[in-house]
């Protein structure tokens, strides 16, 4: 049955709840502008001081049916709104199942009528959706998208130089670098000194799309990040 997942609970082979209307909302942009006088139009600074938009929380809403009998909504409900309302959840669509959406859901309304219940989730969640599978980490292949997953490089050997090319989403993020021994990396022809142990380069930030980085030294390396998509 398709359904939803929050966290470890899915809404059918949990709850029994049968998905009825999903409502998938955009997140709003954090735009700033500056109106001139004596101008036509306003100055968009969105995105002058840095190289991507931000954007405001997303709303998530799921609209569920539960068959049973009369007597057994009130203890049904009290069990799910104890395990769901007011939570911070991983949720993942069963029809959307390459990403996840992360933040707190909300038991909003709850009907009755001799045979069905309906019951309403909202969920106030962060703006971008995030790749499952991320870099050297264990591949989940039943989500996995052939049509738009990206497949990740396991962890790499080093052994004097080595280029390889990541793949960014629309959100920018500052990958993990995690390596065996110390070893430079370059990127936009800026050389960075990586430590053995756990690095993250603030100036190496993955914006959307091929981002190549190139290796010196002797070692293995992970490259930790995951995509984040509208």
């Amino acid at each position: 049955m398709n359904g939803v997942r929050f966290g470890n609970y899915h809404s059918y082979e949990d709850f029994g709840l049968i998905l009825s209307s999903k409502t998938i909302s955009f997140p709003k942009p954090k735009t700033e502008t500056v109106n001139v006088p004596h101008m036509n139009g306003v100055i968009d600074l969105t995105d002058a001081f840095d190289d991507d938009v931000k954007f405001e929380n997303r709303k998530l809403q799921f609209k569920f049916t539960l068959l049973g009998k009369y007597g057994d909504f009130s203890s049904n409900l009290t069990r799910i709104s104890d395990i769901i309302h007011g939570q911070i959840f991983k949720i993942i669509l069963d029809d959307d199942s390459t990403y996840y959406y992360e933040g707190r859901v909300s038991l909003n309304e709850f009907k009755t009528d001799k045979r069905t219940a309906t019951i309403v989730f909202d969920c106030d969640v962060y703006p971008f959706k995030t790749d499952i599978n991320s870099e050297a980490e264990n591949w989940l292949w039943d989500t996995f998208s052939f049509v738009d997953g990206v497949i990740y490089k396991n962890i790499l050997s080093v052994d004097g130089t080595r280029t390889e090319t990541y793949v960014g989403g629309r959100e920018v993020v500052v990958p993990e670098f995690v390596c065996s021994s110390a070893m430079t990396v370059t990127f936009k022809s800026e050389i960075y000194n990586l430590k053995a142990g756990s690095n993250k380069m603030y100036g190496i930030r993955f914006i959307e799309g091929d981002n190549v980085l190139t290796f010196n030294g002797t070692g293995t390396v992970a490259v930790k990040y995951r995509r984040g998509v509208l």
